[in-house]
């Protein structure tokens, strides 16, 4: 069995990946906040116990894959 895993998209629908430079930020960010538990959309989501753990191989995980991606277009951000 897959050990449990966050996933991180820029947008869920239309499949978009986060660029690698967000992913970095997000990192950063949450890198320095304590916690051991992580809450889903639906129960069957929570990640109780060791959430903190889990976030970053995710992370770890997702920026090895992330980092050979090309930039995307953002409208919002003039890209």
């Amino acid at each position: 069995m897959e050990p449990p895993y966050n996933s991180m998209m820029y947008s869920y629908p239309n499949h978009i990946p986060l660029h690698a430079l967000e992913l970095q930020a997000i990192i950063k960010k949450v890198s320095a906040i304590g916690f051991d538990t992580l809450y889903g959309a639906f129960s069957w989501q929570d990640l109780p116990g060791n959430a903190r753990e889990i976030f970053l191989n995710s992370v770890k995980r997702y920026a090895g894959a992330s980092e050979t991606r090309e930039p995307r277009l953002d409208p919002f951000r003039g890209g």
